[in-house]
C-alpha cells in the first residue's frame, strides 16, 4: 500500500488506487480524490474550461460545408451564382453548400 498524505486537507489515501501526486514545480504535492476534484472545478469555472470529459463546443461554419468531402466552407465569391470554396481546397457552388 503507498499510503499518501494530501497536501490540502492531510487526510490518507492510496496513491495507486485513487488520487495523484507529483511536483508543482520543485514543490512535490499529493491530492485525495475530493480535493482533486475540487481543483478541477475551480478551474474550469475560474479559466471557463471545458471538463476533459466533454467535448469542445462546435463552431458554426458561416459558408456550410463541402458537399464532395465535408469540409469547412472557407470563402465564397462574392457574386450571383458564385462558387464556395472548402478547406481542402475543393471549389463548388454556394447553393450546393450543406448547412448541416
Amino acid at each position: 500500500m503507498n499510503t499518501k498524505y494530501c497536501s490540502i486537507c492531510s487526510s490518507s489515501f492510496d496513491a495507486e488506487f485513487e488520487g495523484v501526486e507529483g511536483d508543482i514545480g520543485i514543490i512535490p504535492v499529493a491530492f485525495c480524490p475530493t480535493c482533486l476534484a475540487g481543483i478541477r472545478d475551480f478551474a474550469e469555472q475560474q479559466w471557463d474550461l471545458y471538463p476533459l470529459e466533454d467535448p469542445a463546443p462546435v463552431r458554426p461554419a458561416p459558408y456550410g460545408y463541402c458537399p464532395v468531402c465535408g469540409a469547412v466552407g472557407v470563402s465564397r465569391e462574392r457574386r450571383p451564382d458564385g462558387d464556395d470554396a472548402c478547406a481542402n481546397g475543393h471549389k463548388y457552388p454556394s447553393a450546393r453548400a450543406e448547412p448541416r
